[in-house]
């Protein structure tokens, strides 16, 4: 699981080819292809059919960025010409095998079984001690750790948690949904989704389960301390050292990364993070008040906490102030492109919708456009206005109420797995 793009696809495409490794390329979300077999009572057969149906970017590559054109699945190789392909019939072939061997088809043999046939469907041979690397990616997606526990026990899941410094995820968050185009209304409450997950995040998974063997991953040791970390990573998890842990791959072949700058070109050595400026330094003075734990567990170094610093008092009144990834989603909406953009989807959807006009009236016309784009733009500029507005309320609401919580679950019983102090 990861949090705010802490770099769960990163970590994924380190243990990509390891020979003990079994998993999907990226994402999976398999309590939710479940439920909608159980429901309908398919037959193996069909239940192979639906899963290439519905997951065709795991067969061909190039089918990546319809779902997510960052990730670059078409840019594999060195020289960002490959791609990857995997026989969706040879998979159905392994599947079919597999299920009669593993009689009843129920959640528990269903995931194992999927899992395997695409391993042997991908080339690849299955050893002993392999082991179901199961990308659930976003803690939201937490019923996919429920179905896991109640499937296999705790005693046969670990779970890695994998995440950077709140402020440097929530900057990246800001940044993302601008490379994503999200829509403009939406990224207000977007962005409070995910500062409430990392405050309450990693607490809903270990309040959930608590004899769960869980450990987390920083972000800047994965770049940094690569080999260190992933020593100590196979030795948790009881598998082989392989030098291949330390290059991102996707089926075997380079990753590029899912930003805009390729990450073996644009990374070599990642910088602790430090707040910068007023706003992103008040924003760590709250957050070291409200876990400070586990901020020590993160191996972060947190705000001055002294109790003048840490005064209930001035920290409520700290957090009426913007956030900097407030401010930073605010003055976003006055950028040129933006403004460019939003008149550009209004141009798309009025030119969708005017029916064709007799030339005579194209003038009239051509007014009555110009003054419906006007009013569509502040339609969404002032959507965009009470969206922030709104989600900034709950935002100070939520902080406060955090700093005035004594029973907050602040725990560093979850400890970093990977560190190198």
């Amino acid at each position: 699981m990861t949090s705010v793009r802490g770099g769960s696809k990163l970590f994924h495409s380190l243990l990509d080819f390891h020979p003990q490794i079994v998993s999907f390329p990226r994402t999976f979300q398999f309590n939710r292809f479940w439920r909608e077999i159980n429901l309908s009572k398919y037959n193996i057969e069909e239940i192979a059919d639906l899963f290439c149906e519905n997951y065709p970017r795991f067969f061909d590559g190039k089918k990546w960025s319809d779902i997510n054109p960052l990730d670059k699945a078409e840019n594999l190789g060195e020289g960002f010409n490959e791609t990857f392909t995997v026989s969706k019939k040879e998979f159905k072939n392994q599947l079919l095998k597999l299920s009669i061997e593993h009689k009843p088809i129920n959640s528990r043999n269903l995931f194992v079984d999927i899992h395997v046939a695409y391993h042997y469907a991908s080339g690849r041979d299955l050893i002993s001690n392999s082991i179901i690397l199961y990308h659930i990616h976003a803690v939201k997606q937490l019923k996919e750790l429920t179905f896991c526990i109640d499937d296999f026990q705790c005693k046969h899941v670990k779970l890695v948690f994998i995440t950077k410094h709140p402020l440097e995820g929530l900057r990246s968050i800001v940044k993302w949904m601008g490379n994503v185009s999200s829509s403009i209304k939406s990224r207000p409450g977007i962005l409070y989704y995910y500062l409430d997950e990392i405050y309450n995040g990693i607490n809903r998974v270990s309040d959930m389960y608590e004899n769960l063997d869980v450990k987390i991953v920083m972000l800047d040791q994965m770049i940094n301390d690569r080999d260190i970390l992933l020593k100590q990573f196979t030795s948790w998890l009881k598998i082989d050292w392989k030098y291949s842990l330390l290059t991102p791959t996707l089926h075997g072949k380079l990753w590029w990364g899912n930003t805009k700058r390729p990450i073996n070109k644009s990374i070599k050595n990642k910088k602790n993070y430090h707040p910068k400026g007023l706003l992103e330094i008040n924003d760590w003075r709250i957050m070291s008040a409200i876990f400070p734990k586990r901020i020590e567990s993160y191996g972060l170094i947190p705000h001055d906490t002294s109790p003048k610093s840490q005064s209930n008092i001035r920290l409520y009144l700290l957090s009426l102030l913007p956030m900097h990834c407030e401010w930073c989603l605010l003055k976003s909406i006055i950028n040129r492109r933006i403004i460019k953009r939003i008149f550009r989807d209004i141009d798309q959807s009025v030119n969708n919708t005017s029916p064709e006009t007799d030339n005579n009236l194209s003038f009239i016309n051509t007014i009555l456009i110009k003054a419906n784009r006007t009013k569509l733009f502040s339609k969404v500029f002032f959507n965009f206005i009470f969206q922030f507005f709104m989600n900034y309320s709950k935002r100070i609401s939520l902080t406060i109420s955090l700093l005035g919580d004594n029973t907050y679950p602040d725990t560093d019983d979850i400890k970093r797995l990977l560190t190198t102090d």
